[in-house]
């Protein structure tokens, strides 16, 4: 409150001695505290972000956008999410870029507006996923492509509606109409990617990571 207050008074000359006081005092100017499970959703849209390019993209379940620029391959970006906190911030930040609030039970869009969808760490989240898969598959192109992953045998029991296997988490990710694979992969670590030729037979074996499933919708 105190610091508001005193950059309405005084903006310029507020902010400037704040800057100094942490570079000087907190030693914050260049350090920022990245933890393992941000690590790995960069990670995750870095690896989208080759897939995405030349296409418009639609990010549901945005939360605080960052996203938007890690796909900088898209041609364009949309943002989605039910978080209005989330999107007050990706908005904040991000103010390039589009944010609007919507359910993946009911997305506000056309059919076919996107080239490309990507959702993270999303449908572990939600009762009935397979609704969601339809709704992306929906908006999507003939020809567009989806990333979508979900983890492993997450041990959280009060967001996520409970543990997926990997086997499990295929199913989901692949339940979309008219959606065929065209990549499977499990993250093993952050940047670690190991691709899944066999599935889903291979997956029955994978007891941890983050599964991420590539699919196309079909042209016909």
């Amino acid at each position: 409150m105190l610091k508001q207050t005193a950059y309405r008074v005084a903006p310029a000359q507020m902010k400037g001695l704040y800057h100094l006081f942490k570079k000087h005092v907190l030693h914050s100017d260049v350090h920022v505290r990245i933890d393992s499970v941000a690590l790995r959703h960069i990670a995750r849209y870095v690896m989208a972000s080759e897939v995405v390019a030349g296409r418009d993209v639609l990010d549901a379940a945005c939360g605080s956008g960052y996203g938007a620029h890690i796909l900088y391959g898209a041609t364009t970006y949309q943002g989605l999410d039910l978080d209005r906190r989330a999107l007050k911030e990706a908005r904040r930040w991000f103010p390039g870029f589009s944010f609007v609030e919507g359910s993946v039970f009911d997305l506000p869009f056309e059919d076919s507006s996107f080239g490309a969808v990507v959702t993270f760490e999303t449908l572990e989240h939600i009762h009935r996923p397979e609704r969601a898969m339809a709704e992306f598959s929906r908006v999507l192109r003939p020809g567009g492509i989806l990333v979508g992953s979900i983890p492993i045998n997450h041990p959280d029991r009060i967001h996520h509606v409970r543990p997926y296997s990997a086997s499990e988490a295929y199913e989901i990710l692949t339940s979309g109409d008219d959606l065929k694979v065209t990549a499977v992969a499990v993250q093993e670590a952050a940047f670690r990617f190991r691709q899944v030729q066999d599935h889903p037979r291979e997956l029955t074996a994978v007891t941890a990571g983050t599964l991420l499933v590539t699919l196309e919708r079909s042209v016909g």
